[in-house]
């Protein structure tokens, strides 16, 4: 995925994964300066995506 961000988008631009599963896009997306939308109907995908993505975050901090 994140080889697809960088070829696909520029920095600042809005990514938009609407069958967002365990957010691996907006994973990659925000490592690369790139915002993000994520659709995603079933609620055990959501709560993968929510915790893959604040363990990005805190790498990225520390």
């Amino acid at each position: 995925m994140e080889r697809l961000v960088l070829i696909a988008t520029n920095p600042g631009d809005l990514v938009l994964d609407p069958f967002a599963g365990a957010g691996t896009l907006a994973v990659a997306a925000e490592k690369h300066g790139r915002r993000w939308l994520l659709i995603e109907s079933e609620g055990r995908y959501v709560e993968i995506a929510r915790q893959r993505l604040a363990a990005a975050r805190a790498g990225e901090a520390g």
